[in-house]
């Protein structure tokens, strides 16, 4: 009931305030303004003081009649609306009781509540910013409650436009975390509300968010994920403008407030969102922080790394666009021409780059499916290598294996990428400079070649597929990197070890069919076929050594080098061997590379028979051994071109012929 010493409202308002009908409680409300309109006038502050908190002892805080309860917010607001903007005086006695009641369990009392803080906003405006804190909690309720929605959102729009307008700035110290702890609300009216005020804020130049962002950028990227257009549009918008202010202050020399460090675990923890425009969103963010200030971002690399290598796998093509995009933004600082920022070529201080870290990640990557992950880790270890070699040195044996296995990838692309990595880089042990790659291998007697030699050979000996599939690429593949006679010298010395003499057969042949045919080894057969110095018998000399393991080879070897006299004594023995099948295909074969364009040479000499004796008695040797099939009719056709012979054919070759003597190969004068 209300107090019987509130003598200064009449008694129809009295009983107004506690009616059932709106209509009738506005009206005591009405009446009780004027009445404290004139208080105010005659300076009555006591009067007015003892009536607010009667009305909120008998009529806010009463629990007996909710209707009471509504008259009494009603009441505070034409109180504060007879005062005017002097009001502010009563407002710690007026405000944290209306804030109150918008938690009560009444809908109604929690309209008229929000109503009546709308009204007393109206008046006092800026005065109502030191409870901004507190309305806005009260807010961050209401505007999901469906009942009071509406004027929760009247409430809202005010209390923004006074933000907006207000001369001083808000005390974004303390409202900041308000903002952090409602941003992971799952309402869409609730995000809305939170993202609308960061808006708000971020829109006032008096406001510097920039420094406050680590405190809710992650809330803003998961709202970005929302289900609603309107409010993803709305989070986009924002983020955009904090990423073009960022940028700008960077690129105009103004000191920026954040650390980007500050924000790299945020983004890299929504690169691997699920929605494809938050990982789109994070990925542009992180480009934009490596192209402002790559240097310090190194600190975070493999972090970095680790979220976006395997979105390569995307086959979405915008996603993959965008990480391409990425990836040829770090590509291009510097003007060097690699995959990964530029910087790590640079000088860097102590810490910033930590090698060890960013291989482990980049070594998980290499058992990922996705080709294109897979590519880009290689790319980064191919950095490395160039640019950290002390880093490297040390963890050279254990990647060595793991790229060994990388090696047996069925995708091309990979195939050539390891070899690149693998030679140029990792396997001549981080010491060989460009310009070094392509002469005097051998002299630097590097182990970690050989080593990689030995162990490719050695998966080929216990991998027949792998062998199948892929050895002749990957050795064309190592000719064309690398120089070519020293990749064949390293096989060659490999296999005198090689303990089975299937498999070695089997390489000989390989190494044998590359050599003759492949455009990658045009110069190391000009070499072979020239034998002018020291160098080029020494050569042939090694390679011979292993081709014995393959008699057809080891006579192709010497019609390549033109060693006719002893390729004709090689076919002599020919006949002491037990010739089966494979035998005569290899032979078979022999004949149809005597017939390619790499052996017009050998053909052209077939005019000249007084000089190259011995060439011709080598190919009727092999037309005698083969059956007569298709090999024997092609041989046997071409020999038919061949001048008549003298009828006792004694001339003795003057072009070149060679003796055995002491496991060497010594030119005869």
């Amino acid at each position: 009931m209300p107090n019987k010493d509130l003598m200064t409202i009449a008694p129809n308002a009295a009983r107004g305030l506690n009616d059932k009908f709106y209509e009738k409680r506005k009206a005591a409300a009405l009446e009780i303004e004027r009445i404290v309109r004139d208080l105010h006038k005659q300076n009555e502050h006591q009067q007015v003081i003892q009536l607010i908190r009667q009305i909120i002892h008998d009529y806010v805080l009463s629990h007996i009649n909710p209707n009471s309860c509504r008259g009494g917010v009603i009441a505070l607001a034409a109180i504060v609306t007879g005062i005017g903007k002097e009001a502010n005086q009563y407002m710690k006695d007026v405000i944290p009781v209306i804030l109150r009641c918008f938690d009560d369990s009444d809908k109604e009392t929690r309209f008229f509540a929000c109503e009546a803080m709308y009204n007393i906003a109206k008046v006092i405006r800026d005065d109502i910013l030191m409870y901004l804190n507190d309305v806005f909690k009260g807010l961050s309720k209401l505007i999901g409650d469906a009942s009071v929605r509406t004027g929760a959102q009247l409430l809202d729009r005010l209390m923004k436009d006074i933000v907006t307008e207000k001369s001083t700035p808000v005390n974004v110290v303390t409202f900041i975390p308000l903002l952090r702890d409602r941003i992971y609300t799952k309402n869409p009216y609730a995000r809305q509300f939170v993202v609308s005020w960061i808006s708000v804020l971020q829109s006032i130049p008096k406001f510097d968010l920039l420094a406050y962002l680590p405190e809710f950028l992650d809330g803003l990227f998961i709202i970005l994920g929302d289900s609603g257009d309107e409010l993803r549009k709305m989070c986009a918008t924002i983020l955009g403008e904090f990423l073009k202010e960022i940028s700008q202050r960077s690129f105009s020399g103004v000191a920026a407030t954040v650390k980007y460090s500050d924000l790299v675990h945020v983004l890299m923890a929504h690169c691997i969102s699920s929605d494809d425009v938050t990982q789109l969103t994070a990925i542009v963010w992180l480009q934009e922080f490596v192209n402002i200030d790559g240097l310090s971002m190194l600190a975070h690399c493999a972090d970095i790394l680790v979220a976006i290598l395997p979105l390569l796998a995307y086959e979405d093509s915008g996603i993959n666009q965008n990480i391409l995009l990425y990836k040829r933004k770090e590509k291009s600082a510097g003007n060097v021409d690699v995959t990964a920022t530029a910087v790590v070529s640079l000088p860097l201080p102590d810490g910033f780059l930590h090698a060890n870290t960013v291989l482990n990640v980049l070594i998980r990557m290499l058992s990922n499916v996705a080709i294109r992950t897979k590519l880009a880790s290689l790319e980064w270890i191919y950095l490395l290598s160039i640019n950290l070699e002390d880093e490297m040195a040390d963890r050279m044996d254990s990647l060595r294996l793991v790229l060994m296995e990388t090696l047996k990838d069925k995708s091309d692309e990979v195939k050539r990428q390891i070899l690149m990595i693998c030679i140029e880089n990792i396997i001549l042990k981080l010491q060989l400079i460009f310009r070094s790659l392509f002469k005097n291998l051998k002299d630097k007697k590097d182990d970690y070649f050989m080593k990689f030699i030995a162990e490719l050979t050695n998966e080929f000996q216990h991998d027949e597929q792998f062998i199948k599939d892929r050895g002749s690429v990957i050795i064309r593949q190592l000719c064309s990197l690398l120089n070519a006679e020293d990749v064949y010298m390293a096989f060659a010395r490999t296999l005198l070890d090689a303990d089975n003499t299937k498999f070695t057969v089997l390489m000989v042949r390989m190494l044998n069919t590359i050599l003759m045919t492949a455009h990658e080894l045009c110069s190391l057969r000009q070499k072979l076929n020239a034998l002018r110095d020291e160098e080029s018998y020494n050569l042939f000399r090694c390679l011979y050594y292993s081709w014995c393991h393959n008699p057809v080879a080891t006579v192709s070897l010497c019609f390549l080098t033109q060693t006719y006299k002893h390729a004709f004594d090689l076919i002599e023995m020919f006949g002491n061997f037990d010739i089966n099948v494979e035998f005569l295909a290899e032979i078979d074969r022999l004949v149809q590379l005597l017939e390619s364009p790499g052996f017009t040479y050998l053909r052209l000499q077939l005019l000249e028979i007084e000089d190259n004796y011995y060439l011709v008695k080598a190919l009727y040797g092999l037309l005698m051994l083969l059956p007569q099939v298709t090999a024997f009719t092609t041989l046997r056709q071409r020999l038919e071109c061949v001048p008549v012979l003298h009828s006792s054919l004694r001339y003795q070759s003057r072009y070149r012929t060679t003796v055995i003597k002491l496991g060497c190969i010594l030119p005869v004068n």
